[in-house]
């Protein structure tokens, strides 16, 4: 778990799990209830990641690439994907891509029947119902949360 609170009188935020490396950030959200405001959120997070990131004078190109993930156990969008890949396209011209190295991914735990990757599968299946079908996460994961 990590705080970024920049200035006193501002929304700060509590990431669930952060993990950085040389060169990215992951964010990783889990949701237990309906976010009706599910893109703006991921933008706050993504930017106070990004706040956090650079010190006075610093360049843009130090901004690490970053992963804001949110793992919910209802569709926020909606459309029954179990996985929403979100990044800046250019709307009149698809080809053209912005670039920034941000990736927003939302996993939907209730589409967890629709997902093509059998282990997606059973992580979507394990975080909607509570139960593991395959072997790797009844060992891996009935373990733990036993």
């Amino acid at each position: 778990m990590k705080y970024i609170s920049p200035f006193y009188t501002r929304k700060g935020v509590r990431l669930d799990v952060f993990v950085a490396d040389s060169d990215k950030v992951y964010d990783v959200e889990c949701q237990s209830y309906k976010v009706e405001d599910i893109g703006k959120r991921t933008r706050y997070y993504q930017s106070m990641i990004d706040i956090d990131s650079l010190l006075k004078g610093a360049v843009y190109s130090e901004l690490k690439e970053s992963y804001v993930i949110f793992i919910c156990t209802n569709d926020p969008f909606e459309s029954g994907l179990p996985v929403y890949t979100v990044e800046r396209k250019c709307r009149e011209d698809a080809g053209v891509e912005l670039k920034d190295e941000t990736h927003h991914l939302i996993f939907n735990a209730a589409a967890y029947e629709h997902a093509n990757d059998p282990e997606l599968r059973d992580f979507l299946s394990f975080v909607r119902n509570n139960t593991a079908e395959s072997e790797l996460y009844r060992q891996n994961f009935t373990k733990a949360y036993s």
